[in-house]
């Protein structure tokens, strides 16, 4: 099963969606940065998902979507419908996909390794049916984002708590983007995790011709980028911009990210749209001040960036956030959440600055800064982009990879066994 050398032969993903730029998600952007690294070192890696865009994809995949349901998994489903939300039967058949298709994949691309995230804990039934160790990623646990949702600890907060738990406590191994967060699940969950690693998530580096400059940037525009919900923060943002404007009335607020279905439920229990809570929250005189753009994809987002006089990142919780990743290394003067990862990319008052977590206040404060001292914002963006081509570059955090995929190569022969079979 292994080579010689007891080193990866190749590496799946387990990927929400795929290819990056065409699906919005956090974990696809790593794994598409990753493995395009991976590439170009002449190492392999191949994709597994359930949610595949009907686009060319070059590396070789597996669409989860495409394989046939037998007997067995209808009835799973089936059943799995009259149950809570998130039963062990509905994470045994979405186990009982990955593993098939992972297994398929293997016989014509041989693997050796599997990673995957947390979420939902399925990761610990696939460890079951497949007979290669899996790396467990630690992309958003559960009891950190539904806080920051506002999701009430009922029996599906808890069902759903304990899954991951018990995924993470079994796992072969297991990577966090922060030590912030990998902090968190060893006191949530009391687990020592001894065989756990910090490894960032990668950025591409942006060429020092393409970075922000203030030249080209626009008077007093703020950039914001994220969905209108609690996580993102999205309505202080809002709450902000309202005092950045009485200080500056000639401010613009562009608003990038979709406004979330349901949409955001505050305090007082009543539930807005982002288009309701500008009208509500924003005076009148300065509505027409802020752009809401709704979602847009990467290359579209780039020139919004070099605009920009600030780039605001307002999440109430962020494990290790691509968005604050991406906005420094293009250079440009940022303020962020001291929440989660964000005091682990951003350094504050060298590479930008950070507001009080859940303070609109502090978070205008700061922007305001940034707008009446152009030369510092200047600074700060330059800094920034410099220290996450050194700290975070894809090569870098590819090679970290895959020395600790290496690690938990040697340790599962060395057992002789996968003590995850039934």
């Amino acid at each position: 099963m292994y080579d010689d050398n007891n080193k990866p032969k190749a590496v799946a993903f387990f990927s929400p969606g795929w290819p990056p730029g065409h699906v919005t998600n956090g974990i696809v952007t790593y794994v598409g940065n990753l493995s395009n690294v991976f590439a170009l070192q002449g190492r392999k890696s191949y994709i597994i998902s359930d949610n595949l865009e009907k686009l060319s994809v070059d590396s070789p995949h597996m669409n989860l979507a495409e394989l046939p349901v037998n007997v067995v998994q209808r009835m799973i489903g089936k059943i799995s419908l009259l149950l809570p939300p998130h039963n062990d039967l509905s994470l045994i058949l979405s186990a009982m996909k990955i593993a098939k298709g992972f297994k398929i994949l293997s016989a014509l691309y041989p693997c050796n390794l599997l990673e995957m995230e947390e979420s939902f804990g399925i990761v610990w039934y696939v460890q079951k049916l497949i007979r290669v160790p899996i790396v467990v990623r630690l992309h958003g646990p559960w009891f950190l984002s539904g806080t920051a949702q506002g999701v009430p600890r009922d029996d599906h907060y808890f069902r759903k708590n304990f899954a991951e738990r018990r995924a993470i406590s079994a796992a072969v191994g297991v990577t966090s983007p922060s030590q912030d967060v990998l902090d968190a699940v060893r006191h949530e969950h009391n687990l020592p995790l001894t065989n756990a690693i910090v490894i960032p998530n990668p950025t591409p580096i942006i060429p020092i011709e393409r970075r922000w400059t203030q030249a080209g940037s626009k008077h007093r525009t703020i950039l914001f980028v994220g969905r209108f919900d609690r996580t993102k923060g999205g309505d202080l943002m809002v709450d902000a911009f309202e005092l950045i404007a009485k200080k500056y009335p000639e401010s613009r607020l562009i608003f990038v990210g979709p406004d979330i279905v349901t949409g955001l439920r505050i305090n007082s229990g009543k539930i807005y749209h982002l288009t309701d809570y500008i009208r509500d929250r924003i005076s009148p005189e300065f509505q027409e001040h802020i752009e809401v753009m709704g979602k847009l994809k990467a290359h579209e987002i780039e020139p919004l960036r070099r605009e920009a006089s600030v780039t605001v990142m307002a999440s109430r919780y962020e494990n290790f956030s691509l968005a604050l990743l991406e906005a420094l290394s293009w250079g440009c003067p940022t303020v962020a959440s001291a929440v989660g990862g964000n005091p682990e990319i951003l350094i504050d008052r060298k590479t930008g600055l950070l507001f009080k977590p859940n303070d609109h206040v502090s978070l205008a404060e700061k922007v305001i800064e940034l707008l009446c001292k152009p030369k510092l914002a200047a600074e700060l963006g330059q800094t920034a982009a410099e220290d996450i081509a050194k700290r975070f570059s894809p090569q870098k955090v590819a090679d970290l990879t895959w020395e600790y995929y290496e690690k938990i190569l040697n340790q599962t022969i060395k057992k002789n066994r996968n003590p995850f079979r039934f």
